[in-house]
């Protein structure tokens, strides 16, 4: 008869005890271990002692038992195998949330654009590098020593990614890695060690459109003492206009443009201003790409161009806002001559546009849509112009006082005097009946919106006596025919529609 199969495993063992071979067996499942002396029960079991198996002390008669303090510490055993079978490893986690090998992989990333947004967040950060994988869970993680934030990242391909930048409490430079599995990243955070990893650097500022630095220069320290950061006179941008005038209607586009610093504005003359911790000096807003060079990833840093001191950072809270001084009754004159307070003598009202979204073209570069006024009027008078200031915000709510571009709105009748095609001919201004002719209208009063419209129209109908007929076959732009573009106030060029011919009854 033998040990039954299940309750004796691995009994083979043997150790020298004493003087004597005593039979020492080795554990069994918990479920079926044999305590002390008492024998095996079931099919097979048998009252053989050799059958036996034993843990602990042997004594003079060669059978063991186990101690208590044996049994505690094995018991401790058990739940520490217990334990350390439960904690998955990583490629454990990966297996039970469906992740892949190849997706365990950190990727490595070498480049971002734009370097530099807001505070308030939505910038949408380009990443590039090689190893990106299409997962659920790729995140981005943006961290600094007093804060620290992971985004989904957006797979684009194997060698560039999206994500949108959090919001920030302060200014400060981030430090950029990536994970595929939102886990294993491409570098340690906050680690700037070379052979640690793949990593970028992302600034963060709250700089008010126009006024670099301002919120954070001229602040009161304890003492008396005051921090000067880099702009505490409050120097702001000078801001140029593509088109600064348009209709009451609006749909003008206006490219509103950085080129310099207002130092009249701002009561001070020129000085240099230098970027704190650095020797680089501000003398207007740079734009540019700006991004970091993979063996410097330093956004400021001279290793990869002039840094970025433009102030209109990509997001969808970039907007902008008509503040416009309206005169109703038009007895102010022109409306021209601003003053100290902003008003000019006879201004009714001022009034403020709903923000309207910009698209950012670089840090120093904005387009933004002008919006509809209404429109002032005075008996046997033409309608006068409406002063306005242009203002920028990058959190969709605040702008800096100091920081605008003026602008008109006006609404004079256009007078055209000539019109022609390229073609060389005793009849330039001509055309076939398909349409689509570029003809170059020159005259005066032109003002440019996406409403500007070329009219077509007027024949001798087939009918008896060849009346003349208003027949405007001309459409807004965009549709067919009536189709403009702005060149001056002097000149425009128009896009012919379809026109039947002149001897049909009905155009």
């Amino acid at each position: 008869n033998g040990p039954h199969p299940r309750a004796l495993r691995h009994c083979e063992a043997r150790e020298n005890v004493g003087d004597g071979r005593t039979p020492m067996r080795t554990f069994e499942s918990p479920e079926t271990r044999v305590r002390g002396s008492h024998r095996h029960s079931g099919a097979g079991a048998s009252g053989d002692d050799s059958h036996r198996c034993y843990l602990g002390k042997f004594g003079p008669t060669g059978r063991g038992r186990r101690s208590a303090m044996g049994r505690v510490a094995y018991a401790v055993l058990l739940t520490v195998a217990a334990c350390f079978a439960s904690v998955p490893t990583a490629m454990a986690q990966n297996d039970f949330y469906g992740i892949s090998e190849d997706i365990v992989m950190p990727p490595t990333i070498t480049w971002l654009s734009p370097p530099k947004g807001h505070i308030s967040g939505g910038t949408v950060l380009t990443i590039y590098g090689s190893g990106f994988k299409r997962s659920r869970v790729a995140k981005v993680r943006f961290a600094t020593e007093s804060q620290f934030d992971e985004v989904d990242a957006e797979y684009v391909s194997e060698s560039m990614i999206r994500c949108v930048t959090p919001p920030r409490a302060t200014p400060d430079t981030a430090h950029i890695t990536v994970a595929n599995d939102g886990m294993q990243f491409s570098g340690w955070p906050l680690v700037y060690t070379k052979g640690s990893g793949t990593f970028l650097k992302f600034i963060f500022d709250n700089s008010q459109p126009g006024c670099l630095d301002c919120l954070n220069s001229a602040i009161p320290l304890s003492g008396g003492r005051v921090y000067a950061g880099l702009n505490p006179s409050k120097v702001v941008e000078r801001w140029v206009l593509d088109n600064a005038t348009g209709p009451y209607i609006g749909g003008t586009l206006v490219t509103i443009t950085a080129a310099g610093l207002e130092w009249t504005r701002a009561g001070v003359a020129e000085y240099d201003m230098y970027i704190p911790g650095t020797t680089q000096r501000y003398n207007g807003p740079v734009g540019g790409p700006g991004t970091p060079h993979p063996h410097n990833v330093d956004p400021m840093s001279s290793g990869n161009g002039p840094p970025v001191t433009g102030t209109f950072y990509p997001s969808d809270s970039l907007m902008c806002m008509w503040q416009c001084y309206f005169d109703l009754d038009q007895n102010a004159g022109t409306g021209e001559n601003l003053t100290a307070a902003g008003l000019p003598a006879g201004v009714d009202e001022i009034t403020e546009s709903d923000w309207v979204p910009a698209a950012w073209i670089d840090y120093t570069k904005i387009a933004c849509e002008s919006p509809p006024h209404k429109v002032p009027g005075r008996t046997n008078e033409e309608i006068a112009p409406t002063t306005c200031r242009v203002r920028v915000t990058n959190d969709g709510e605040k702008f800096h006082e100091n920081a605008y571009a003026v602008w008109r709105y006006e609404d004079k009748r256009p007078t055209v005097t000539n019109i022609k095609t390229n073609q060389f001919s005793v009849w330039p201004a001509r055309g076939p009946f398909a349409g689509n002719t570029e003809v170059v209208v020159t005259g005066t009063n032109f003002l440019p919106s996406k409403y500007l419209k070329c009219r077509f129209g007027g024949v001798n109908t087939a009918d008896v006596g060849g009346a003349y007929e208003e027949d405007d076959v001309s459409h807004i732009v965009g549709e067919d025919g009536g189709r403009v573009r702005y060149i001056s106030s002097t000149e425009i060029i128009c896009v012919t529609p379809i026109f039947g011919p002149a001897a049909a009854a009905s155009q």
